[in-house]
């Protein structure tokens, strides 16, 4: 085989395995008001701020991962805002 068709034959296979280890979770939360919440303000640009608070979950409908059934659960959020828009990640 070619070079090219090694590096087809491969990118075929690696997306293949991606979608079959894909699953999908139906479960329905309540995330509690932001705990521990601290915020602290950029220079760089008016009303801009940056901020990292706890979120604690309460499963309504919890999902059934390897036969078990979480009731809470607690999150890290960091947030980038500026003026009315914001950007945000959560973490485990």
């Amino acid at each position: 085989m070619n070079g090219t068709t090694t590096l087809l034959l491969l990118m075929t296979l690696q997306w293949g395995a991606g979608v079959a280890a894909r699953e999908k979770f139906a479960g329905t939360w309540h995330c509690g008001k932001p705990e521990q919440l601290h915020a602290i303000p950029a220079p760089d640009r008016l009303n801009h701020s940056f901020s990292v608070c706890k979120l604690l979950r309460t499963a309504l409908k919890p999902d059934q991962i390897a036969g078990l059934r979480p009731t809470s659960d607690e999150r890290t959020r960091s947030s980038d805002a500026l003026g009315d828009r914001e950007h945000f990640r959560t973490w485990k």
